[in-house]
């Protein structure tokens, strides 16, 4: 009634009514029965139909507020009903403003609002009829997503719009409906898929003319059917004949039923109908249950003899197959293998004989390559033929295996990589089927193709490669063996290299490759040489970069890296007799077996190779001898590369296991550094740019960590290596050896450790003097105090490193009160001999001029002065020989006034006794030594020709011999000084007789054996190094030859040997090579051959004398004379020692 009074009065009588009425049918709206709630609604449409808009300002908004409140389920469906009335009553054009709205409160957050405006979707079809169906396109994705709502009051809510849509729109809108529902279907929510299934059942009942009834027990009897198959054999027989019998009663359940195929495809068109008879079957394999079995109903709701029916609509379902495939979506993918693999199951010959046409067709397809959710057509080829081949028989497989082998090398060659790995998977599935058949078909062409520049059958070298690649990922051990012979023809060209590189990466871990690597990696080394003359740098880091994936997949099987460690120590060895610097092919194979131990070394890591724990670990101590010994080459190839590789191998050492390297490193480099050939110095692997950065590690954690043993051949190991090492490459590691060298150096530790330490502290400061300085005042501390250390050889090398130091320090003076100061205070004659050989160090440095008059005069008295020197001191010889040095090195500094008065003081006289004359000679032969010029400049010479000559004159003393030992020492050493001799030449004559009177047979009984060979080798080495003697040649000569027979065997060879350089029969140090000529005038001089005396050297020179002399023109000659030694270096103290 309410509703019709606007129509059965004037609107403007009804007006002031509304405040009234409209409550009132609000609340009817709300009534819990539906019937009531719709009469309120089409009441309302009615008013705002008849009155207008404008009398109901804010209803439309007050009902969409309900809408999207969370108010009980009864209030949003009258609310939802009510405003699709009052939308009708007022036109399309408030509808089309609402519905944007309406349709995002659809995906609306709360479930309540999702709810409340799909009900509206459930009435809006119904109020507004056909003219509705132009939303369908925006309406029916929302209602299909609501169909996999989380709650299920919106699903139900979704359900019942969807069904209301297919139900008003079944015949007019079937071209919008079917596209949307069918999409469905492939929806990755199982749950849009079965509601789809359901409402595209709905559609087709409702364009075949079905009714509601005749629907529901055919939905029922499929069910049925259903669960029959599912209980029993759904892939036998017996599920085939179960579907038959229930088609056949379906058949007499309703004569519409029989003749629904025509109706449908009637209604369709047959293209559209087997479209959809092609999802429904697809359907019928879903992962989902719940859609199988609705997919199932509707299929047998409409289909008769399924059989038949599958191979009417096989093209289109192999479409849909081949595009579920290449899905990326699990469930879409398995589904569409699922479908195949049972039509290939049940079908067999008659389904196999059509699907493999199909597969080219899809694959020479080219117009639609690639499907909406990213795969692509040509990869679902592949997935269902891997799928056929898994569901096919034997007997299929063989009669169609010609017609798939081109497919798959096809598709193994495509440009896609997900094609090419689908195509490996049926590769693979063909080949345990049909045999090495297919290797025959497939593998060859590609082979060809990757030998030659030019595509060969559609297929370049790039796809060749990649489809091998996919072959060795699923067949490795059947396809590598075919491939080692062409990849690995020497020389392997840079894509045979890189080809490699790529197999082997797909396939590591594979048994029959590992077992090839060792034979790849030596044609890799073979080949190098070519590259390298022709200067091909692309293939060269081709071929290593090949070596690198050979070493890291070996690194991943304990067995292969022992046969690659193997190939490795073969490629490394070479003839004793090769020089790697002039045999470039020898020198590659060494270098490029040196950068594959350094890949496998970064393949392995940092601290990989525990010692004894670790596969790697077992093999350290044998590649850091041949890396150690390669460095010392002189390929300058071979050298980089073992540096590369020790420098990698030492990364591998955990640094615990450092001190356990220590002692091997140390030996290694020490026989190397021995071996190195004559004239070479340092090793060229240690001069590279961090060239000793390698073992530097290794020897400084022994040093602060091992045992007192480990630390000595940690510090002889630095040693060694500053000594051979050039000092321009020293010059980064400066602080990194002194470092903890000075920070252990004042720890307890064995005197040998000290020592060792000192000694390379020493060392590093006559190396590298320049980068020392910052250390000086720690070091000139540490050395200072070594001196007085307990131990004799702790001493020793702190004086020696403190010689090293001197010249550094630019300030001496305080340096020399605190060892003069230290002198006066030790009481031990060992401190005190080390003490002044750093007083003497101090002296003889080229800065000493720089000495005060102070300093100077603090040294002369503790060389001059008997101030704190014991009794042991004064007996020890060690002590006077020293002392003897120092007081020579300070002649030579101080002013030549000051140097003449302490030489004048110290001529011998004839009044001194015998060991006073000694001191006094010894002190003599140190200025001649030190400092000649304070003899010469002064005219001092005669002071010591009469020096000599007192301490010579024979006397009752029991220390003669300390005199006339002395006396020869000076003697001697005044003819070996050339400026002694010319500046005084008339001392020569005298000296020569004083010598010659030692030996003579006449008045040589006066002195003891010592002293005879002392003047002896004396006068040797001035002949050797003068010729001062040509002018008593025959009279040295005679009192020589008179001792060659002494019983006194180092009388014997001292006589020899001065016989020997008098006569010029040997070699001399100017390059006189020797003759005869000397040994004929002496003949000569005393009567001839036939003389007695000729006779004696004649026979001697035949029998002794030829032989030495020949001896000392051999080129491996080496004077054992410490005689020589003086003469060579100066050095005073080994011939006052010896």
């Amino acid at each position: 009634i309410m509703g019709s009074m606007a129509t059965l009065t004037d609107p403007k009588d009804l007006a002031p009514y509304l405040t009234e009425l409209v409550p009132l049918l609000r609340n009817v709206l709300v009534d819990p029965v539906p019937e009531a709630r719709a009469t309120s609604a089409k009441a309302l449409g009615s008013l705002v139909n008849k009155l207008g808009e404008e009398h109901f300002p804010s209803l439309v908004a007050d009902l969409v507020k309900v809408l999207k409140s969370d108010a009980s389920g009864v209030d949003r469906a009258g609310a939802a009903q009510g405003l699709s009335e009052v939308l009708s009553g007022i036109g399309m054009v408030r509808l089309e403003g609402l519905l944007p709205e309406v349709l995002a409160n659809c995906n609306s957050a709360r479930m309540a609002v999702r709810e409340g405006f799909m009900m509206l979707l459930i009435y809006l079809p119904t109020t507004f009829g056909d003219d509705f169906q132009r939303f369908l396109p925006q309406v029916m994705p929302p209602v299909l997503a609501g169909l996999a709502d989380e709650n299920e009051q919106v699903r139900n809510a979704a359900l019942r719009a969807g069904r209301i849509l297919v139900i008003s729109f079944a015949t007019t809108a079937i071209d919008s409906l079917l596209p949307e529902l069918l999409a469905s279907m492939n929806h990755e929510l199982w749950r849009i898929r079965h509601s789809s299934i359901e409402l595209l059942g709905e559609l087709l009942y409702r364009v075949a003319g079905i009714s509601g009834k005749q629907a529901e027990r055919d939905r029922e009897a499929a069910r049925a059917l259903f669960s029959t198959v599912q209980s029993g054999d759904d892939s036998g027989e017996a599920g085939e004949a179960a579907e038959e019998e229930v088609d056949e009663d379906a058949e007499n359940d309703a004569l519409i039923s029989s003749n629904l195929r025509e109706i449908l495809t009637e209604k369709l068109g047959l293209d559209r109908f087997l479209g959809v008879l092609a999802a429904l079957y697809v359907s019928r394999s879903d992962v989902a249950a719940m859609v199988r079995q609705v997919s199932f109903s509707v299929w047998k709701s409409i289909v008769n003899n399924t059989p038949r029916t599958v191979r009417e609509c096989l093209p289109r379902i192999m479409d849909i197959v081949l595009v579920g495939l290449a899905s990326q979506e699990y469930d879409r993918r398995t589904t569409a293998a699922r479908t195949l693999g049972d039509l290939v199951h049940k079908l067999g010959e008659a389904v196999m004989s059509r699907v493999v046409p199909i597969l080219e067709k899809a694959l020479a397809d080219t117009t639609s390559v690639e499907i909406k959710d990213g795969g692509s057509i040509r990869h679902g080829v592949f997935i269902g033929l891997s799928e056929i081949l898994r569901s096919a028989g034997r007997i299929y497989i063989d009669v169609y295996a010609d017609a798939m082998i081109p497919l798959v090398r096809r598709g193994l060659c495509d440009d896609d990589v997900m094609v090419r790995e689908a195509a490996a998977t049926a590769f693979n599935s063909l080949q345990q089927t049909v045999g090495p058949r297919v290797i025959d078909l497939v593998v060859p062409p590609l082979l060809n193709a990757l030998t030659t520049t030019d595509s060969v059958d559609g297929i370049n070298a790039e796809n060749a490669l990649e489809a091998l690649r996919e072959l060795m990922a699923v067949r490795a051990n059947v396809v590598f063996p075919v491939l080692i012979p062409t990849l690995t023809k020497v020389p392997v060209t840079e894509f045979n290299a890189r080809a490699l590189a790529s197999l082997i990466q797909v396939s590591a871990g594979n048994n029959t490759l590992s077992k090839r690597l060792p034979q790849i990696l030596l044609s890799l080394f073979d080949s190098m040489p070519a590259h390298l003359a022709a200067g091909d740098s692309d293939a060269e880091l081709a071929l290593r970069e090949t070596v690198r994936v050979i070493v890291a997949s070996a690194s991943q099987d304990e067995d292969t890296l022992e046969a690659l460690m193997m190939q490795l120590h073969e490629s490394v060895k070479y003839g004793e007799s090769v020089d790697l610097g002039t045999t470039p092919k020898v020198a590659s194979r060494v270098a490029e077996a040196c950068f594959a131990l350094e890949a496998m070394c970064l393949a392995f890591g940092p601290n990989s190779a525990t010692r004894g724990r670790s596969v790697l670990g077992s093999h350290v101590a044998d590649w850091l001898r041949i890396l150690i010994e390669l460095m010392a080459t002189n390929s300058e190839l071979v050298v980089q590369a073992s540096w590369s590789a020790l420098d990698a191998l030492c990364k591998t050492i955990p640094k615990d296991d450092f001190d356990g390297y220590v002692g091997p490193v140390s030996r290694f480099v020490h026989n190397v550094t021995e071996a190195l050939p004559q004239g070479v110095k340092t090793m060229p692997g240690f001069n590279l740019a961090k060239g000793v950065g390698p073992l530097l590690p290794i020897y400084s954690q022994g040093l602060l960590t091992g045992s007192a043993d480990t630390k000595e051949r940690a510090v002889r190991g630095m040693a060694r290596l500053v000594r051979f090492t050039d000092p321009a490459a020293l010059r980064p590691f400066a602080t990194a050896i002194t470092g903890p060298l000075i920070r252990i150096v004042g720890d307890r530790h064995p005197a040998n450790v000290k020592a060792a330490i000192l000694s390379t502290l020493g060392l590093l400061l006559t190396q590298i003097s320049a980068l020392m300085r910052p250390f000086l005042p720690q070091l000139q501390r540490t050395f200072v105090r070594g001196l007085v250390e307990s131990d004799d050889i702790v001493r020793q090398r702190a004086a020696a490193a403190l010689a090293a130091l001197i010249p550094l320090q630019p300030r001496l003076d305080p340096l020399v009160a605190e060892l003069t100061a230290g002198l006066k205070q030790a009481t031990d004659v060992g401190m005190r001999i080390a003490i002044m050989r750093a007083i003497r160090a101090v002296i003889r440095a080229p800065n000493a001029s720089s000495l005060s008059p102070a300093s100077t005069q603090a040294i002369e008295l503790v060389v001059v002065g008997s101030a704190g020197e014991t009794a042991a001191c004064a007996a020890d010889a060690r002590w006077r020989v020293l002392r003897s040095s120092v007081f020579g090195a300070l002649c030579g500094v101080i002013p030549e006034d000051a140097a003449t008065r302490l030489v004048l003081q110290h001529v011998a006289e004839e009044g001194d006794e015998a060991v006073e004359m000694a001191g006094k000679l010894s002190y003599l032969a140190a200025v001649l030594a030190e400092a000649p010029q304070v003899v010469t400049g002064a005219d001092l010479t005669e002071k010591v020709s009469a020096s000599v000559a007192v301490a010579l004159t024979p006397r009752g003393d029991i220390h003669q011999a300390q005199a006339t030992m002395q006396a020869v020492l000076v003697a001697k050493t005044a003819l070996l000084d050339r400026n002694v001799v010319s500046a005084g030449s008339s001392i020569s004559l005298p000296l020569v007789d004083a010598l010659i009177r030692v030996v003579d047979p006449a008045t040589m009984a006066s002195y003891d054996l010592d002293s005879q060979q002392a003047a002896l080798a004396a006068l040797k080495a001035v002949a050797k190094h003068t010729d001062v003697l040509e002018a008593r040649r025959d009279a040295v000569v005679s009192a020589a030859m008179s001792h060659v027979r002494d019983r006194n065997i180092p009388v014997k060879l001292a006589a020899e040997r001065c016989v020997l350089y008098v006569l010029r029969l040997a070699r001399l140090p100017g390059g006189f090579e020797g003759n005869e000529e000397g040994l004929a005038r002496y003949v000569e001089s005393v009567g001839g051959p036939s003389s007695d005396r000729g006779k004696l050297v004649l026979d001697y020179q035949r029998r002794v004398l030829g032989k030495l002399a020949d001896s000392t023109r051999e080129l491996d000659y080496t004077s054992d004379d410490e005689d020589d030694l003086v003469a060579q270096r100066g050095d005073d103290e080994m011939g006052v020692d010896a």
